[in-house]
């Protein structure tokens, strides 16, 4: 049977369709259809296309791509997002499901880089002309962190096309990234004890003396309202720096996840709420978990009624967090705003993540096993905790240098190494700072 095509118009009840329908007859005697057009002269040559497909095919010239370069760019988008949200991507290139804040954005810079690219069909990808987009954007004020994270996402969506089946090679397989040490935009500063309470103190301090000055007939009640407010972001700054929980998780916890009676107080990180998606579990300082207790009781009477299992813990707005941080630390003299961000005399910047560097610097210094550590700060390389979040300041390296015994010279004898009570108290060490807070909880 010789191949060929016929196309008709099927009738319903009597009553011609509006498109037309292809008939396809293929070499082996099958006979496929296909819905066309309502146009017939587009239907004819759709048929005729198809048909050149299958003759192409017979000789093994098909180009088994053809539906992905007939497929508009954005749809490819949409079904990479959906394999996100449905968790159905290669296990090498996502872990988990993504959040749907994750995905929006992904959405978004994916369509803002197809945009700078100017394509619209799968075969105009190409990797130089988005090392050129990049560095573009780069000149006009992207940090390098930027352009490597939207490099990634490229390179992502590549192994995604490569991993569906819809594209034979990765586009953006040798889009690199170009962050190094050298230009790393920023790096955090680990708060010492006392800094970390004088950041304390200010929260509770600088809003109520800001809206005293504004309002100098304020009346009690409200003052005390603003004094109870700042008290409880101080809370939670303690309360970040001794889990190392990250802003949106602290913001989300609920008084259910806490566990506050008994000898070993912890709280439960849900895995809707953690940023890699699994449960898990902090131990808690008995005098962090009294404050909590606190902040429990002074909610309930400011409501007038017990505060709910399912309330938050903290009523703290994510999106004002890291501001209100930024302007607690500028007021409690420790830091100064350049460039929007808030930085201390070495240039270290004093964001809400620093407090979680605090925590694995502290751990260090205080000698918590580093595999201890790694499970406390949740992550799944050790070299991300000691090589990334700690940091060795120079009081606690002086003090443990102070410490190694001088050489044993001939006749000598061997001069024992300096006990802990011989060291000297060091400014730089968070072991020997005394706080202008002990009062709510800091290195009580």
């Amino acid at each position: 049977m010789n191949i060929g095509f016929s196309i008709v118009k099927r009738r319903r009840n009597g009553v011609p369709a509006a498109r037309w329908s292809i008939r396809l007859r293929l070499a082996d005697g099958r006979v496929v259809e296909r819905v066309g057009f309502t146009d017939k002269a587009a239907t004819q040559q759709l048929a005729a296309q198809l048909l050149r497909e299958q003759e192409r095919r017979e000789v093994g010239l098909h180009d088994q791509f053809s539906g992905a370069r007939r497929t508009p760019l954005l749809e490819h988008l949409t079904a990479f997002t959906r394999s996100m949200e449905n968790g159905t991507m290669s296990g090498r290139r996502l872990r988990g499901r993504p959040t749907p804040d994750y995905v929006k954005k992904v959405t978004a810079r994916m369509q803002r880089l197809f945009g700078l690219l100017g394509v619209t069909r799968i075969e105009q990808l190409n990797v130089a002309e988005a090392e050129k987009a990049l560095s573009d954007q780069v000149a006009a004020g992207w940090s390098t962190k930027t352009r490597d994270d939207h490099a990634a996402l490229l390179r992502q969506f590549g192994n995604w096309l490569v991993d569906d089946g819809r594209w034979a090679a990765n586009p953006f397989a040798r889009l690199r990234s170009i962050s190094t040490a050298a230009t790393k935009t920023f790096r955090r500063h680990a708060y010492t004890l006392a800094e970390l309470g004088k950041v304390v103190d200010a929260a509770e301090q600088r809003a109520l003396q800001e809206y005293r000055t504004s309002n100098p007939m304020a009346r009690p009640e409200v003052l005390e309202k603003k004094r109870r407010a700042g008290w409880e972001r101080g809370v939670l700054y303690q309360a970040a720096a001794y889990t190392g929980l990250r802003r949106g998780e602290i913001t989300k916890l609920v008084w259910s996840d806490l566990q506050l009676d008994g000898d070993s107080p912890s709280l439960e990180v849900r895995p809707e709420i953690a940023k890699n998606r699994r449960r898990a579990r902090i131990e808690l300082p008995r005098w962090l978990a009294q404050l909590l207790v606190d902040v429990r009781k002074s909610q309930g009477a400011e409501r007038g009624r017990p505060t709910k299992a399912s309330e938050r813990v903290f009523g703290a707005s994510y999106r004002h967090l890291t501001e209100r941080l930024k302007a607690d630390a500028v007021w409690a003299g420790i830091g100064r705003e350049v460039g929007g961000r808030v930085v201390n005399d070495a240039g270290a910047v004093l964001d809400f993540h620093a407090l979680r560097v605090t925590l694995a610097t502290l751990a260090t210094e205080i000698g918590m096993p580093p595999k201890h550590l790694q499970e406390l700060m949740r992550h799944s390389d050790i070299r991300l905790t000691m090589e990334v979040y700690t940091r060795v300041r120079s009081g606690a390296m002086r003090s443990e240098v102070d410490r190694m015994p001088r050489p044993q010279l001939p006749g000598e004898p061997l001069a024992p190494p300096a006990s802990p009570a011989d060291r000297p108290a060091v400014s730089g060490d968070c072991r020997s700072e005394e706080t202008g807070a002990a009062r709510r909880g800091v290195g009580s």
